[in-house]
């Protein structure tokens, strides 16, 4: 491995891919409702309950985001703080 300058090979940047994730989802989820609501002939349990177990999905998709986004500025603190203390103590 060289120590110098590494360059970005990807494509299309993470963060990017990742919002593209996250409007996969809610598609997927807008989808199924959309079916449900036109071809209701076709659905094996009450409309309510594909439209519900959709919007709980999304719910569930926000949720891992935020608790992500909050463990990530919580763990980048805790660096922080840990290394600032380390300096302060070390003789």
């Amino acid at each position: 491995m060289s120590a110098g300058p590494q360059r970005n090979t990807d494509l299309v940047p993470l963060d990017e891919r990742l919002l593209y994730l996250r409007v996969l989802r809610a598609v997927i989820a807008a989808a199924t409702v959309l079916d449900a609501t036109l071809l209701p002939h076709l659905l094996r349990k009450p409309f309510i309950t594909v439209a519900a177990s959709a919007l709980a999905y999304l719910v569930v998709c926000v949720l891992a985001e935020l608790f992500c986004r909050l463990m990530q500025e919580a763990v980048q603190e805790m660096i922080v703080t840990f290394s600032s203390i380390r300096i302060a103590f070390i003789p």
